[in-house]
């Protein structure tokens, strides 16, 4: 009999159009996963889209889409909300959930632990960035610069203390102490939560993917040619990379975009610079190979998990500039595969290293002899590993549960696919939301005031 696994996630692939460019790598990894047990067992994927959750249904080879009829009411991973509690736990029983793979809490709220607790379903949580620790997930205070989690104190101030980390982190760590498994992809994640949450165990698995690796070719140091890869905003250093752009010498550089850009500066091709647009990530290889590609800057200004992106362009031979935190930082030194400069150094930084790379070419040679040694973690390795995970978790009477999409039918809310409700959901989104979100803004400030009093109760 196949198990029943339910992933828990903020958001899912557009299911309107499947070649898009600019899916999420949370999507991608599990997405990976699916299509690799997809023959051992029923997958569904909880998300939310368009104000609404949703249900993703992959059984048998097929794929199918649901509106659930409820709407999320706080995206911070609130203490309070009753319709989903409800909603989960018919859920549950009604797929014969064997366990829940939890991988993004983003528009759900704490009432999951509620329902897992209730139902003593074994659970793994997979950490893919720092929302657990910090609502802004990208832990740049104010939304500027890197904060590295200097205190309660300095989280509160950066949201004027309209947020109560303390419960909120106490609400992290009673989910954290009831799972089983909590999966990080790099050290540096690890490291980082434990600054909060240091009493758990958080058990490395390195993302994978099955892109080809591709040997390196030796640069004409003439002119350089510098890549900038992905999505490029503020976050990932867009106005780093307009500097450096803006400071070069064309006769000595050329850069290039693969990818899109929220700043129009990048929108458009200038003497020393290349825009290319969208790309998907089998096919960035080919597109850097093709354009003679020497180097490639990765600026995020905030610590990665792990980033896709990384592993794309090395698969690809070519080496990277990054800045020194976080999953790319980390990954960058241990593999030997480019160089890291400090994150204060901003554009400086990059500049020197750009001008270092081309002035000492035996410098970039010593570096793509790394490459030869470079073996990236495969989906293979990657899905293993997480099975056996899995497979320590799959209950003794797995052999009761079947189950058939038929059972979707037996739960007391309206279901309906998505595919057919597509435009009544766009005429209804906002009537239907405030009619939910008016009742919540009463009740949510009255629980977070009972929790203040419990608290204080229980220190006394």
């Amino acid at each position: 009999m196949k198990g029943n696994i339910l992933y828990i996630v903020h958001q899912w692939i557009d299911v309107s159009n499947y070649d898009s460019t600019s899916i999420g790598g949370t999507t991608l990894h599990i997405l990976d996963i699916v299509n690799k047990i997809k023959d051992e067992y029923n997958c569904f994927v909880l998300y939310h889209a368009n104000g609404f959750y949703n249900l993703a249904v992959y059984q048998n080879g097929s794929a199918n889409f649901f509106d659930l009829g409820f709407s999320v009411k706080s995206n911070l991973f609130d203490c309070y909300d009753e319709d989903y509690e409800k909603m989960l736990l018919e859920l549950i029983d009604k797929l014969k959930i064997d366990f829940v793979h939890i991988h993004h809490l983003l528009g759900h709220t704490y009432n999951i632990l509620n329902v897992l607790k209730s139902k003593k379903i074994k659970t793994v949580i997979t950490l893919h960035d720092y929302f657990l620790i910090c609502p802004r997930v990208n832990m740049l205070y104010k939304n500027q610069d890197y904060c590295n989690l200097t205190s309660i104190s300095c989280c509160e101030k950066c949201f004027d203390n309209e947020f109560d980390f303390k419960t909120r982190n106490k609400i992290v760590g009673d989910l954290f102490n009831y799972a089983d498994t909590i999966i990080v992809p790099n050290k540096t994640v690890e490291k980082l939560y434990k600054k909060i949450h240091a009493d758990f165990n958080y058990k490395l698995i390195e993302h994978g993917s099955d892109l080809v690796q591709i040997k390196p070719v030796n640069f004409n140091n003439n002119k350089l040619n510098v890549a900038f890869v992905g999505w490029l905003t503020y976050l990932k250093g867009s106005d780093i990379a307009k500097l450096v752009i803006q400071n070069s010498n064309p006769r000595e550089y050329s850069f290039h975009l693969f990818g899109l850009s929220d700043d129009p500066f990048f929108n458009q091709n200038t003497k020393n610079y290349q825009y290319h647009g969208e790309y998907k990530r089998e096919n960035l290889a080919h597109l850097l190979r093709k354009n003679k590609i020497d180097v490639v800057c990765l600026l995020t200004r905030c610590p990665e998990s792990y980033c896709y992106t990384l592993s794309e362009v090395l698969s690809a031979g070519i080496p990277v500039i990054g800045f020194d935190i976080g999953a790319i930082g980390e990954r960058i030194k241990r593999l030997n595969v480019g160089w890291t400069i400090s994150l204060k150094s901003k554009e400086i930084g990059v500049l020197n290293k750009l001008w270092e790379i081309k002035s000492k070419p035996s410098m970039y040679q010593k570096c793509l002899k790394s490459f030869s040694k470079l073996q990236l973690p495969t989906t293979e390795q990657m899905i293993d590993q997480t099975l056996n995970e899995y497979k320590t978790l799959m209950t003794s009477n797995i052999i009761d549960n079947e189950w058939s999409l038929e059972e979707l039918n037996k739960v007391s809310f309206p279901i309906t696919q998505i595919k057919i409700i597509k435009k009544k959901i766009k005429c209804n989104n906002i009537i239907s939301i405030l009619k939910r979100r008016i009742p919540y803004s009463i009740k949510r400030p009255v629980y977070l005031v009972i929790q203040k009093l419990k608290n204080k109760r229980g220190k006394r």
